[in-house]
């Protein structure tokens, strides 16, 4: 199944999605507790943009993905609701899976 016909997505692309968000989640969880520390609004705002920067950084990195597409997924998965159970599967089957993070 080469392509989702409900959604235009190929399969490689809710496949990269997927790896990507996982990485993501990675950052979020990096920074949440730096941000949640952080004694001042300048510094916490300053910690909020910098893992922006970095999630955006896991998304290029991630073979076969890229922000607009990513964001267009996830819009997409927002209002499809088979989509959005086909990646929260896929992302399961993964985390189970203990699949290995992107290597460089």
């Amino acid at each position: 199944m080469p392509e989702t016909p409900s959604t235009g997505f190929s399969e490689d692309e809710l496949t990269s999605f997927v790896d990507a968000a996982m990485e993501v989640q990675a950052v979020q969880q990096d920074y949440m507790a730096q941000i949640e520390a952080a004694p001042e609004d300048a510094e916490r705002q300053a910690l909020v943009q910098e893992a922006q920067q970095e999630m955006a950084n896991a998304v290029e990195e991630t073979e076969g993905m890229d922000v607009q597409t990513y964001n267009e997924i996830g819009q997409a998965a927002q209002t499809n609701p088979e989509l959005n159970e086909r990646i929260l599967a896929m992302l399961q089957t993964r985390q189970q899976g203990g699949a290995e993070t992107m290597t460089e």
